[in-house]
């Protein structure tokens, strides 16, 4: 493991061992994107779509066919609502 993968793992067991005392929810997410005052340009979706907006080119590391998961800002929003507001119900995904 690298070290942040580890520290996330130590972080993450941390927070189970407060299971018995209080609702735990640990969320993995993936690389946002979407609008944002603040964006991040070190960031590889947001960079993509900045070069292609401004420098009119896009530039494609590796073979082309890495995957990398994303989700749209609204739809994060959306989903800790529901999730917050399900009084501790499992709340369906939608990826979409």
């Amino acid at each position: 493991l690298y070290p942040y993968s580890y520290s996330i793992l130590r972080a993450e067991s941390q927070l189970l061992r407060l299971k018995n005392k209080c609702k735990v929810e640990i969320l993995r997410i993936p690389e946002v994107f979407g609008y944002s005052p603040c964006i991040d340009l070190n960031r590889g979706l947001n960079h993509t779509i900045w070069k292609a907006k401004y420098a009119n080119r896009i530039q494609i590391e590796g073979n082309g066919r890495n995957t990398l998961s994303y989700i749209f800002l609204e739809n994060l929003i959306s989903y800790i609502l529901k999730l917050i507001s399900s009084g501790g119900k499992q709340v369906p995904i939608t990826l979409a």
